[in-house]
């Protein structure tokens, strides 16, 4: 399966920032770490550190592992029963590593609340494994209606990610947001939401 491995890097990247950040959660602070789950037409995990400069703009520099149904996937494809002994492993998914750098401005939603409005749009450049070459087959007894290839390659995207920054005490919080991202592949759009912690 893809997800594991990937998603073991996301979980132990996850905690590097709890190292390196020991400030209040305000709009005053330089720095401070997240670590979410994205979902729309694709879902995914994220792992982040966002840098806060002139107080009201922002930079955030972040890994995602993405994965979306196949593009290349044709319209009669049937889920296999190997498909289901293996969790949705040998399925034929689209599967990105993420490196994405953001920037933008922060605006108050109001003068007495610390809950801001972050703006943010920059460019990421990923490297993926995709299925492609299906070619159906005749009946078989995992019930399999094609077999694919798999292959990799790499793209840039743009990317569009709006949120809300909600602070829950003086160390914690959670953003919730808007995120697309475009290229000539395959476009990526959905919710994001992020845990945001300092040490």
């Amino acid at each position: 399966m893809i997800f594991p491995k990937n998603g073991l890097i996301v979980f132990i990247l996850a905690f590097i920032p709890h190292t390196l950040f020991s400030q209040d959660f305000t709009k005053s602070n330089k720095f401070n770490g997240q670590f979410g789950i994205e979902g729309g037409n694709y879902g995914g995990l994220s792992v982040g550190v966002n840098y806060l400069f002139w107080e009201d703009f922002t930079a955030q520099f972040s890994y995602h592992f993405l994965v979306s149904a196949a593009e290349e996937k044709p319209n009669d494809y049937q889920a296999s029963t190997f498909d289901y002994f293996t969790l949705g492993g040998s399925s034929p998914w689209d599967a990105y590593n993420v490196f994405q750098l953001t920037g933008g401005k922060n605006l108050n939603l109001s003068p007495t609340s610390k809950t801001f409005l972050s703006l943010k749009a920059g460019l990421a450049f990923a490297s993926y494994s995709y299925a492609t070459n299906f070619e159906q087959v005749d009946f078989n007894f995992f019930n399999v209606s094609y077999v694919f290839d798999r292959e990799k390659g790499s793209l840039f995207f743009l990317v569009v990610h709006p949120s809300v920054e909600i602070p829950l005490s003086q160390t914690t919080g959670f953003s919730l947001g808007l995120v697309g991202r475009f290229s000539d592949r395959e476009n990526l759009y959905g919710l994001s939401f992020a845990y945001v912690f300092l040490k």
